[in-house]
């Protein structure tokens, strides 16, 4: 997936030059610092995530209900 969104900027920004270097430096360095899973690691956590924060807030709502009965 990296590959071909690398590929897709290297394209389209191929016309300024110097621009395509800059970007796909700044865009890998970014990815490498920031996602060192990778773009669908990344998307895979933050669901992970949502899906933890979700039943923690059930987990919670679920407890109140219990208490008040």
């Amino acid at each position: 997936v990296g590959a071909i969104l690398f590929g897709a900027i290297d394209y389209g920004t191929r016309a300024m030059y110097g621009l395509s270097e800059i970007t796909v430096g700044v865009l890998l360095l970014g990815v490498v610092l920031l996602m060192p899973g990778g773009l669908l690691g990344f998307l895979h956590a933050r669901r992970a995530a949502a899906r933890r924060s979700g039943l923690a807030a059930s987990d919670v709502s679920m407890d109140k209900a219990e208490k008040a009965t």
